[in-house]
């Protein structure tokens, strides 16, 4: 299939490969298939918006990804990433941040992003519990052994 080669080629560069790949499998009964593929959609039309700071359009399609497929990760973090950079919610972020770690729990980066949410409302035990869980999950990553100083 073209469209697969297509995004293998550049895997998050166009947000409407995903859409008409999902729309296929979709067609082809392959229910799973297409929702994966349409919360990509999803979640990469949100990138995109946020990216050009239209960060209310970013939230509305992080969060139809995540409707779409709760188990994205990249949906996820995005959506907690906005809450935490841009909002200022930062309970939320971290909300976000521990369902997107009960489904990728050896993903470093998600813990650290989870850590900065805590240090913002001066959780810095658990800031630092995360810190360590990032070094533990990836020792050579350099932010974490940062943050895990401060």
């Amino acid at each position: 299939m073209y469209l697969n080669k297509a995004i293998e080629l550049t895997p998050y560069d166009d947000e409407d490969l995903y859409n008409l790949r999902g729309l296929v499998f979709e067609e082809l009964g392959k229910e799973e298939e297409s929702k994966s593929d349409i919360s990509m959609h999803y979640w990469l039309k949100g990138r995109r918006n946020e990216n050009e700071d239209e960060i209310d359009s970013a939230i509305e399609n992080y969060t139809k990804s995540i409707e779409i497929l709760p188990e994205n990760k990249y949906a996820l973090t995005s959506l907690s990433l906005v809450k935490n950079n841009h909002l200022n919610d930062y309970q939320g972020a971290i909300d976000g941040y521990t369902k997107a770690i009960k489904i990728a729990p050896k993903d470093a980066l998600i813990y650290t992003n989870r850590a900065e949410a805590k240090r913002m409302i001066q959780e810095y035990k658990d800031a630092l519990l995360d810190c360590e869980k990032a070094i533990e999950i990836d020792s050579n990553y350099y932010t974490f052994k940062l943050y895990s100083h401060h």
